[in-house]
């Protein structure tokens, strides 16, 4: 039922997406999907590293996205209007894949409950060794690289920026 719930949540902020046309308000949304994604695989998988470093690297794009959108974008204030008909679409959209889920949910948890056991330990062990992989012998070293790469590179940036200079935009008074 939460899977179901975060799925949920999900569609509800792809449409939300449509809807948009200020650029703050659609990185806002793909901030949340981000994390909604990052939850859902998340919880698919045996351990949270993948999710989490999709997000943080999610998130990281998106700083940089945020900082070059205020610097650019005038101070305006941008506000959402719903019209009864887009509303009437996204509850019925809503309410129809929520009965579909519900349906699929209830016939899998009563059908295959043995099956998803073994399925369960095999999955885990299939995580496992992917994570192994990703942090062994063999690419340890370009693992180590490209952290010490970042590192050096965050901390460039930061003595290359002056922070006694305001945005790229002025102010609207």
């Amino acid at each position: 039922i939460l899977m179901m719930l975060k799925t949920m949540m999900s569609m509800l902020t792809n449409m939300s997406m449509l809807m948009s046309k200020h650029p703050m308000s659609m990185m806002m949304m793909v901030i949340l999907q981000t994390m909604l994604v990052s939850m859902i695989s998340g919880f698919m998988m045996e351990s949270f590293w993948m999710a989490y470093m999709l997000m943080l690297i999610m998130l990281g794009g998106m700083m940089i996205l945020f900082i070059y959108i205020t610097s650019i974008v005038s101070n305006e204030m941008f506000n959402q209007k719903m019209n009864k008909k887009t509303m009437m679409i996204i509850i019925t959209t809503i309410m129809v894949s929520t009965i579909t889920m519900m349906d699929e949910s209830m016939i899998s948890s009563m059908s295959m409950n043995m099956e998803t056991n073994t399925m369960n330990k095999i999955h885990q062990n299939e995580m496992t060794e992917t994570l192994k992989k990703m942090f062994n012998t063999p690419t340890m070293k370009m693992m180590m690289t490209m952290m010490i790469f970042l590192l050096i590179t965050l901390i460039m940036v930061a003595k290359m920026t002056n922070i006694n200079k305001g945005p790229i935009r002025k102010m609207k008074n």
